[in-house]
């Protein structure tokens, strides 16, 4: 799932920065062929899987993807085929690197949990916490973080009616989004939990997946019935697509 839509995210990058670079057509690996690339007069393969093309030579991308890195490394290949890179990389451009890395860091975490059946609603933030939280204390303080946000009212998404728990935490390192989904109905509640400080990556690519909740009716018709691979691929797409 990861390579077939991490290809959004490497478009995004060469079109950002690479502007004389024509993106032909994003295939997987099984579709690609040498006739195919003798066709389409391809100058360069760019993959997560080495094709062994004779038509065309292949630039393999580094795992795991770093937008940044990525950009340098592809940015020597242009050089070969006398592409020119934007003048300069200023901090709104590092910015947006920093962004794809962690939408990608983040989502990869993106994780479904199902229940048989329904949860009473004192007892949610209680088994997002003992999903995520890797000890006891840890736990407790998440709970209770949840608790100081839900104090402020509680976040339903009026589109969908689906119900958002969210909070800054310091018993999390990392920051972290998932659905719990109840199997009997279908029933679904979304978590985003931030490090507390959060950087303000992190910060941004969970706005991000908000945002999603708000405008993808695809992403918001996964969570509600498409296994956890169907979920990521909807909101990769989400993302690449505004990054």
């Amino acid at each position: 799932m990861r390579e077939y839509v991490l290809h959004q995210f490497i478009s995004s990058t060469i079109r950002t920065y690479f502007p004389d670079v024509t993106i032909v057509a994003a295939l997987s690996c099984y579709r690609a062929t040498d006739t195919y690339l003798n066709d389409k007069g391809i100058d360069l393969v760019i993959t997560t899987f080495p094709g062994r093309f004779s038509a065309a030579p292949e630039f393999i991308v580094s795992s795991p993807f770093e937008a940044s890195a990525f950009r340098k490394e592809i940015g020597e290949v242009f050089s070969r085929f006398k592409c020119n890179s934007k003048e300069s990389f200023d901090a709104e451009r590092t910015e947006k690197d920093t962004s794809i890395d962690m939408a990608i860091s983040l989502l990869e975490r993106f994780s479904l949990m199902t229940v048989p059946a329904a949860v009473p609603a004192a007892s949610i933030t209680g088994l997002i916490a003992a999903r995520v939280a890797e000890s006891e204390n840890a736990r407790e303080r998440l709970k209770k973080d949840f608790a100081l946000r839900e104090a402020r009212g509680p976040v339903v998404l009026e589109q969908s009616g689906i119900r958002m728990f969210h909070c800054r935490s310091k018993a999390m390192s990392e920051p972290v989004a998932g659905v719990v989904r109840v199997d009997a109905t279908r029933e679904a509640w979304v978590y985003l939990v931030v490090p507390d400080p959060a950087s303000p990556d992190a910060i941004s690519a969970l706005s991000k997946i908000s945002v999603a909740l708000m405008e993808a009716q695809g992403f918001v018709h996964a969570l509600v019935n498409s296994s956890e691979r169907e979920i990521k691929r909807h909101l990769f797409g989400f993302l690449a697509s505004i990054l």
